[in-house]
């Protein structure tokens, strides 16, 4: 092989984890800061920070609230065990004393308790969930946001 077949064979082969890199969904760029702030009906919302990237894919992002309590998200990355392993959740669920409810018409599942709704979606895992503080939206308003915030963020990941 020629120097510039060289090349181009190294060049292209450096470019691939940058490649994978892009078509892998970020928990920061799944809903926007003014998706999120309309569903809250807040105006303070910040910008996301990434937090770091776990050994098993998941990818995980903070929007700061400003006193009102942030809101996070965690999407798991792609794994043929999601199903089986969403499927367990109740029972972890009931172990961990944790009141739960189904929630219908969002994904392929999902599951509210204390703030945080998990979404299943093919073959990924989707959190969102809120850390409350005294000034925090009441329970129900948080529900309803982060319900409809769960239904855009699947039908971006389908």
């Amino acid at each position: 092989m020629d120097r510039i077949g060289a090349g181009v064979v190294v060049c292209f082969l450096m470019a691939l984890p940058v490649i994978a890199v892009a078509q892998s969904p970020d928990a920061c760029t799944l809903l926007s800061v003014a998706e999120i702030k309309a569903a809250l009906g807040r105006s303070d919302l910040g910008a996301p920070h990434p937090g770091r990237a776990t050994s098993g894919g998941s990818s995980e992002c903070r929007f700061p609230g400003a006193g009102l309590g942030d809101v996070r998200i965690i999407l798991g990355p792609a794994d043929t065990k999601a199903r089986a392993d969403f499927e367990l959740k109740p029972e972890i669920y009931a172990m961990e004393n944790k009141r739960f409810d189904r929630v219908a018409n969002i994904a392929d599942g999902a599951y509210y308790f204390d703030d945080t709704l998990e979404v299943r979606v093919g073959d990924r895992i989707v959190s969102l969930f809120l850390i409350r503080t005294s000034r925090t939206e009441p329970a129900a308003v948080v529900r309803t946001a982060l319900t409809s915030l769960a239904k855009r963020a699947a039908d971006r990941l389908r």
